[in-house]
């Protein structure tokens, strides 16, 4: 590859009192990194100076010239005889060097090591560079693969790298590897970067991907069981309430999210020839979402009733709080010849079931919900029939919505 001069070093170098720097030395870096660079001191790019270069007498390199390889960009770091750094320079190029262009995609100088279709390793400590996340473009035996970073970590004397790949995999001819202009930390796009959504179905410990800075939460509550029917005799009918949804809320947090106990509000049990259970409360912290309340069991009469209990709320949110949709009060007369049951309250995550139909013969329970935090269905029963079960509310769950 063709060599430029190098800008900057091929002077004298002064210390802080504009005398020659005596005896100093400049050492030579890959740009934003501490990858140690070759320079060389001929045009041809055959013969290396030593690193780091020394200052004669007249702080001038003892070598003669500093030529440095096009395409690139370089750190100096100029540093007094006692190896004290006097100053570093960041991000330079070769003198008249036009193949360094801005584009979305800078090209790591140093050759990386293939280690796995997923991973590979690059020499010193550069997980400043390779964040998790970061986008990177590979060049191997089948082509350009790309792929984001899943982790980057430094055990001497490498940094190994994981990547998840869009599509194809890393090979033994891995030769070049370049990376995303755009980083996750302190990246420069304005109004932050969803970097990453987390979804909990089950209780746990929130652990933030790396480079969040804020989080919005959004979550709801259990739903609540739908309402059974008790035994019914000749000439009665019985038809059970719908569960209520839980209560659905939107927060945002900026800090103190690391390690964040969430806890998901479990479904409301199905009536079994009773009330519907309550759905238990989600919550992040100390933002709740409440569980709905379950369906009333239906009364055995000629005109059976049942009441719906309330929707859950929410407690602590500062974007959004909705109560739960209630279910659905059920109401049948023998004398109508069926039973229409009762749906449960739809959530803002997930609907209830369908509701069940019954003749005076026979008996259905209800269905359970199909959505989270939305509630289950009544079960209904026509004349001479044993007591049916309602159906079981849909589980809480909460989402995190993670930016930079």
């Amino acid at each position: 590859m063709a060599q430029f001069l190098a800008p900057l070093i091929n002077e004298q170098q002064f210390d802080a009192n504009g005398d020659p720097l005596v005896g100093g030395f400049i050492e030579v870096y890959l740009a934003g990194s501490s990858t140690p660079a070759t320079t060389y001191s001929d045009k041809a790019g055959l013969v290396p100076n030593t690193w780091p270069i020394e200052l004669n007498t007249l702080g001038v390199n003892t070598q003669g010239a500093v030529w440095i390889t096009g395409g690139a960009l370089y750190k100096y770091v100029i540093k007094n005889a006692s190896m004290v750094t006097l100053r570093t320079i960041d991000n330079i190029s070769g003198i008249n060097d036009t193949t360094v262009a801005v584009d979305q995609w800078i090209v790591y100088q140093a050759p990386p090591t293939y280690i796995s279709a997923t991973s590979f390793s690059v020499a010193g400590d550069q997980t400043q560079i390779f964040q998790a996340r970061r986008r990177l473009m590979t060049t191997n035996t089948v082509g350009t693969i790309y792929s984001a970073i899943v982790s980057s970590a430094y055990i001497a004397p490498n940094t190994t790298i994981t990547v998840v790949n869009d599509s194809g995999v890393l090979d033994s001819g891995l030769s070049q590897v370049s990376y995303g202009v755009i980083s996750s930390l302190n990246t420069s796009l304005p109004g932050g970067l969803l970097i990453g959504v987390q979804t909990f179905s089950a209780s746990g410990t929130y652990t933030p991907t790396a480079g969040t800075a804020s989080v919005v939460i959004e979550m709801v509550g259990g739903g609540g069981g739908g309402g059974g029917t008790l035994a019914t005799g000749a000439g009665q009918v019985s038809v059970g309430a719908g569960g209520s949804a839980g209560g659905y809320v939107i927060h945002r947090e900026t800090s103190g999210f690391s390690g964040a106990t969430v806890t998901i509000g479990a479904a409301g049990t199905a009536g079994s020839g009773a009330n519907g259970g309550a759905g238990g409360a989600t919550s992040f912290n100390t933002i709740t979402a409440t569980g709905g309340f379950g369906g009333a069991a239906g009364t055995a009469a000629a005109t059976s009733s049942s009441n719906a209990g309330a929707g859950g709320v929410g407690t602590g949110a500062n974007i959004l709080i909705v109560q739960g949709q209630a279910g659905g009060s059920g109401v049948a007369a023998f004398a109508a010849g069926c039973v229409q049951g009762q749906v449960g309250g739809s959530g803002r995550l997930g609907a209830s079931g369908i509701s069940v139909v019954c003749g005076l013969g026979n008996s259905n329970p209800g269905p359970a919900a199909t959505g989270r935090g939305a509630g289950g269905c009544g079960g209904v029963a026509g004349a001479s029939q044993g007591a049916t079960a309602g159906g079981a509310g849909g589980a809480g769950l909460v989402i995190i919505y993670e930016y930079a």
